[in-house]
């Protein structure tokens, strides 16, 4: 069992509010979400900024993603293994994927 920091919890919250995109089928939704997955952890938050509606890259540029969440990543360390295979539910109408993610220094549930 591992305790999961606040820190790690406004992560994952970021990540969940961040990555809403526009309704796709399941494979779709699944492939966004294995590459906004890897461009979190690979820390390309261009790439993920990409995805936002205007409005959220606005209010939340690359460099603030970055700023919020690399110290975050640091202190994790680095992703064991390959991705994760996520398990996946539905919120309020959206596909939500649920990476189970094992790094150097703790483990999270990265939900996109």
């Amino acid at each position: 069992m591992f305790r999961i920091r606040f820190r790690t919890l406004a992560l994952l919250s970021l990540v969940y509010t961040l990555l809403a995109v526009p309704r796709a089928d399941a494979a779709d939704s699944r492939a966004i979400a294995e590459q906004a997955f890897d461009e979190l952890v690979q820390q390309r938050f261009d790439a993920l900024a990409a995805r936002f509606s205007p409005q959220m890259k606005a209010a939340l540029p690359p460099e603030r993603i970055a700023a919020q969440v690399q110290p975050l990543l640091a202190s994790f360390g680095a992703l064991r293994g390959p991705r994760p295979q996520p398990r996946s539910t539905q919120a309020q109408g959206n596909d939500v994927f649920i990476f189970p993610a094992v790094f150097e220094k703790n483990r999270a549930n990265i939900v996109i």
